[in-house]
């Protein structure tokens, strides 16, 4: 899987914010309280669900009010582009509630929705919990050894 884009209406303190990836490696880095860290949870989020009201640490409300969540682009190893809007509900309700709607693009031109269970088997290859570790973030001071290793231009 490649993540293409992020669309985020509104999560934590990105409001309204779209994010290209490009070719290769992508690396996010900005000072202090850029939104590194959100930017990370907005793609759990769109990946496997936004927490419910009873994890706020975990949940990302937007701090300027609007809509809470947005839309994520992949395509997977055959072409098929899935574009994931994920949406909380709203409501005063303790556990997850959310709008979801999954569309996958085929090369040929088919198009079709999707389930959370379909994303993971199909798109992801596992559930939530096995790839829990697999999207995560380093600071420069642990990944400056990776830097030695390439070669300078």
């Amino acid at each position: 899987m490649k993540i293409e884009q992020l669309q985020i209406s509104g999560f934590g303190r990105l409001q309204q914010r779209e994010i290209e990836l490009k070719e290769g490696v992508t690396v996010l880095y900005g000072r202090n309280e850029a939104g590194k860290s959100t930017t990370l949870q907005f793609i759990r989020a769109m990946l496997f669900g936004i927490p419910g009201r009873a994890h706020p640490a975990e949940r990302y409300e937007p701090l300027q009010g609007g809509q809470h969540g947005g839309i994520l682009t992949a395509c997977d190893s055959s072409g098929a582009q899935w574009i994931i809007r994920r949406y909380a509900a709203g409501g005063e309700q303790q556990a997850r509630s959310e709008r979801l709607s999954i569309t996958v693009r085929h090369p040929d031109g088919r198009t079709e929705e999707a389930s959370q269970e379909e994303l993971e088997r199909r798109l992801l290859g596992a559930s939530r919990e096995a790839c829990s570790g697999s999207c995560s973030l380093c600071r420069w001071t642990s990944c400056r050894s990776l830097a030695r290793c390439s070669p300078r231009k």
